[in-house]
């Protein structure tokens, strides 16, 4: 099975900035689209994103999962899965990213995908490490300078993402 692992903010839906309602969701432009599209194609799909906002107590774990399902609601799609990491940086938590954790819990729960053919998507640097430290396909999204991170694409949004993911 192939996968895709994304980022949320700031890749499915606006950035949030530790936001700490439901109300605030937004989902970015394509985004639905580029979800189905890829679930059409063969991929699981999954969210893989940093939440330290929970460390620092702007969200509770509960606020984090009603906005993760308000996200679901207006996209109108189910996520194969969703984990997050909710450490501040700096805590040597092996689940934030760029490290492997939280993929490595989908790992055990889908062991037959094939991260060779699978992508990470993400609008930060760390996003693309991750994937290389995965050893799937990178695409970094909006930016013009990855700044040393080296992705396979960086695209304006996940629509083109999704393209390149299928043709490919």
């Amino acid at each position: 099975m192939r996968a895709a692992f994304l980022d949320r903010d700031g890749t499915v839906i606006d950035d949030m900035h530790y936001g700490s309602s439901p109300e605030l969701v937004r989902p970015l432009p394509g985004a639905g689209e580029a979800l189905w599209m890829l679930r059409e194609a063969g991929f699981g799909v999954f969210v893989v994103t940093n939440q330290s906002g929970a460390a620092r107590g702007f969200l509770s774990r509960e606020r984090l999962h009603e906005i993760n399902r308000e996200m679901e609601r207006r996209l109108g799609f189910r996520f194969t899965a969703i984990e997050f990491c909710p450490h501040r940086p700096g805590e040597q938590c092996p689940c934030r990213k760029p490290l492997v954790g939280m993929v490595s819990r989908i790992l055990r729960r889908w062991p037959n995908i094939d991260l060779a053919r699978s992508i990470t998507v993400g609008d930060k640097p760390s996003d693309v490490l991750l994937g290389k430290n995965l050893g799937t396909r990178t695409a970094l999204l909006g930016q013009d300078d990855p700044r040393g991170s080296e992705p396979d694409l960086v695209a304006p949004d996940l629509l083109e993402v999704a393209r390149w993911a299928i043709g490919g």
